[in-house]
């Protein structure tokens, strides 16, 4: 072999090195497409064990990068695993809050409210886009193995009552009384999971230029729209309209999305309307399934109410103009969550008044990121933890 080719050769060989470094420099790192979840017959879809996902998070013009890793068991990881009462929190990404760093999430600084850093075992159930219907059913499945000594629910008074016909897991007979669905796929569904999939596992470098590429193009979207914003809520009105047709009206089971959760506009806007009050109906009825399911078991239940961004924060990119729309009472989707709780005994705290009163712009990402930030988190555990105490639910006064 030449001096030349040698060259070549070892000049190929470092090259294709640090093609190798990088891209697992990035796959470990960057905030790339990652595979969190995968279908499932009984919930649509779950964690997927030992998944790991880099999130990019601005809040404040502050651009962040947050990890988050899902354990063994399907859990968002804890920062250190406690040994004492076990406190389990079901709920969507209010509770597996991607946005913040473990430590920072509700979950783990609910554990804190109630002794020092390990002195009690958390559990984070919660799961991006899981409606309440989903929360109740993986609670079962796992009571034998998580063994909590408190059940927690997150209620997102946002999308959750939209989320129970968009999942299409539970109807209501004639009496009112709970009907199970067996999940059916709805094609178009099955091929965004596979999408999701072949995105996720493709090289790294190949994933961070496909990001950037899409980065650039919803810059330049936002560009030619000129700070115009799409009409959201009739765009929501019409959305919960169709999905109320399809589901209770035609009777079509199979589940065509589960990602594109919205404000449930009917509800807070015209409660009058039957798409209000199915989804009402059928709320309490899944609230009542898991208020059962602990009461079998001897467990505290108790639920916390998060109020919406929507609701709170006129600065948020989606809001309401009570001018354009004046039956909108920001303070409904909330209240009937409670009031439909204290109907079943479940002791719940609502979150709209205290949050509205500490000045909710700050406690929220902001922008089109609905979720609640570090201080968020921290005041949300706080009243609970207070709420739980003089209740005598959990904890001593």
């Amino acid at each position: 072999m030449s001096r030349t080719s040698r060259r070549a050769g070892i000049v190929l060989l470092s090259l294709a090195i640090a093609l190798l470094a990088a891209n697992a420099a990035l796959a470990r790192w960057y905030p790339l497409p990652a595979r969190m979840y995968g279908t499932d017959p009984e919930l649509v879809y779950r964690p997927i064990p030992n998944a790991r996902s880099v999130k990019s998070v601005t809040e404040q013009g502050a651009t962040r990068w947050v990890t988050t890793q899902i354990d063994a068991q399907g859990f968002r990881a804890a920062s250190a695993p406690g040994s004492g009462p076990c406190i389990a929190v079901y709920g969507d990404s209010f509770v597996f809050a991607e946005d913040v760093r473990t430590q920072d999430t509700f979950v783990e600084q609910l554990g804190l409210q109630f002794g020092s850093s390990g002195s009690i075992q958390t559990v984070n159930a919660g799961v991006v886009g899981y409606g309440p219907d989903q929360s109740c059913l993986r609670l079962e499945q796992e009571f034998e193995r998580v063994h909590p000594d408190l059940v927690v629910l997150v209620l997102c008074s946002a999308n959750d009552f939209g989320d129970l016909v968009r999942n299409k897991l539970f109807d209501l007979d004639g009496a009112g009384k709970l009907v199970r669905h067996a999940v059916e796929f709805a094609p178009e569904l099955l091929q965004e999971f596979e999408a999701k999939a072949r995105a996720a596992d493709a090289p790294a470098l190949l994933r961070a230029w496909r990001s950037w590429r899409s980065e650039r193009e919803e810059r330049a979207r936002i560009a030619v729209a000129g700070g115009v914003q799409p009409p959201w809520i009739e765009w929501y009105l019409a959305q919960g309209q169709d999905e109320y047709k399809e589901y209770v009206v035609e009777h079509q089971l199979a589940v065509r999305q589960v990602w594109q959760d919205y404000y449930d506009a009917d509800l807070a806007l015209h409660p009058e309307w039957e798409s209000a009050r199915y989804k009402q109906r059928l709320m309490r009825a899944v609230l009542e399934r898991m208020r059962d399911d602990c009461a079998r078991r001897k467990l505290p239940f108790a639920v916390l109410i998060a109020p919406s961004a929507v609701d709170l924060c006129p600065q948020n990119e989606i809001h309401v103009d009570p001018r354009q729309y004046p039956s909108w009472d920001p303070a409904r989707l909330t209240r009937t969550l409670a009031q439909i709780l204290d109907e079943l005994g479940v002791p719940s705290l609502d979150l709209y008044e205290p949050f509205r009163a500490a000045g909710a712009e700050q406690l929220f990402i902001g922008g089109g990121n609905m979720h609640w930030n570090a201080a968020g988190q921290e005041l949300a555990a706080q009243l609970f933890a207070q709420f739980l105490r003089e209740r005598g639910v959990f904890g001593s006064r």
